[in-house]
């Protein structure tokens, strides 16, 4: 096999070819994962229901709390710290 002088430079496969070992092998390229970043918010959830004038409420909640009132969030948004998110 032939190998170009660019490549016996810019990888060494001159010194492999003195020492009778063959060509270099090259790895994989790496694989980047990423992640998908969504805001976890009451608006986001499956269980905020929309009810009239910017007033929403959590399914989840006992008692159905407003979680936003003239759209505006109350003392019960987020009351679960995303325990019961589920996204839409």
């Amino acid at each position: 096999m032939v190998v170009p002088k660019r490549l016996e430079i810019a990888f060494g496969t001159k010194n492999n070819k003195e020492r009778n070992t063959g060509v270099v092998i090259m790895g994989k390229p790496m694989q980047r994962k990423y992640k998908n970043k969504v805001n976890v918010t009451c608006e986001n959830c499956i269980n905020c229901m929309y009810e009239e004038h910017g007033d929403m409420y959590c399914d989840e909640h006992e008692d159905f709390a407003y979680v936003y009132e003239q759209f505006c969030p109350t003392e019960d948004y987020m009351w679960c710290n995303q325990k019961l998110f589920k996204e839409r």
